[in-house]
């Protein structure tokens, strides 16, 4: 894949199998979780409902991986205990699963598997993002491969570390709708680089993983 193709892709699979070997399990973990966001909401299920926390914590390191893929685990083995076929029960499985995932290949993997399903159900293509929305979390969450940023010492020391200590609060109250005073203050410390001010400047979806974010708190 070229840089031209991976800012103009529609297809996340085509994404996923680019970044594999490359992507970190934490990063591709946050990829799972963000498709799911949306639509965990739609399906009444409290086990479901503890799992996509739990998921959340576990990729963010918040919780221990044994504690927490055991936990969800269990809740698997629970769930694999409903009954019916609905398209809502075999989607909650399958969530549940991917979060389950012994990595975060896999748990991404069959998060599209799981949409890609519930979209081919025309009454309850609800369930699914357009395959787009896919591929914004993924640029969202890993940038532009083709061009690494850098973020010199400077911007993260200017005035007593007032970029870090905004970035955190940002991402620790998951307060995207005023990333734009993180720009500003980016730009006050020194920063010049266009894709990472218009990143926190634009319109476009943020999700927990950002690429921005996590470079400026040394998130992998």
């Amino acid at each position: 894949m070229t840089e031209s193709e991976w800012l103009a892709c529609t297809e996340p699979a085509k994404m996923l199998e680019f970044l594999r070997g490359t992507g970190s399990d934490r990063k591709l973990r946050l990829f799972a979780i963000a498709c799911a966001r949306d639509t965990v909401h739609l399906v009444s299920n409290k086990i479901l409902r503890q799992c996509f926390v739990i998921a959340t914590r576990f990729a963010d390191k918040q919780t221990a991986p044994v504690a927490a893929l055991d936990h969800v685990k269990k809740a698997l083995a629970e769930v694999r205990d409903w009954g019916g076929e609905s398209i809502n029960i075999w989607y909650a499985k399958n969530v549940i699963r991917a979060f389950a995932s012994d990595d975060g290949m896999s748990a991404a993997e069959r998060i599209l598997y799981c949409f890609g399903y519930a979209s081919s159900r025309r009454d309850k293509a609800r369930l699914s993002p357009k395959q787009s929305d896919y591929c914004d979390y993924l640029k969202d969450i890993f940038g532009n491969p083709f061009r690494p940023v850098c973020i010199p010492p400077s911007w993260l020391t200017w005035q007593g570390g007032t970029v870090p200590q905004l970035a955190d609060r940002f991402y620790k109250e998951w307060d995207l709708d005023h990333l734009s005073i993180l720009a500003d203050a980016l730009e006050e410390a020194g920063c010049d680089q266009a894709d990472l001010l218009d990143h926190l400047r634009g319109p476009g979806v943020h999700v927990r993983g950002c690429w921005v974010l996590d470079l400026l708190l040394g998130k992998e």
